[in-house]
């Protein structure tokens, strides 16, 4: 466990750079899952907490369901281009 400031910064020895792809605290009350291959970040977790984390200002965000489907092309409403 650790705090939130961990995930921000590079997980590996240089010359590599890798960020956190999966983080969660220590109750797993909410999840955070980065897409290795896409851009975008999944996040699950309480309803009010999704609420807050599509309200944000500085956050794009879209309403996924666990069965859409990810794939490298965004289609539709689910997975906007970058």
């Amino acid at each position: 466990m650790g705090s939130v400031r961990r995930v921000q910064g590079d997980q590996t020895a240089p010359p590599s750079q890798q960020s956190a792809n999966l983080w969660w605290p220590g109750d797993r009350r909410w999840c955070a899952a980065t897409e290795i291959d896409f851009a975008w970040t999944y996040a699950g977790g309480k309803e009010s907490l999704l609420k807050v984390v599509s309200q944000h200002t500085k956050l794009g965000s879209i309403p996924t369901r666990i069965d859409d489907a990810i794939t490298h092309e965004p289609t539709g409403s689910t997975h906007p281009r970058p």
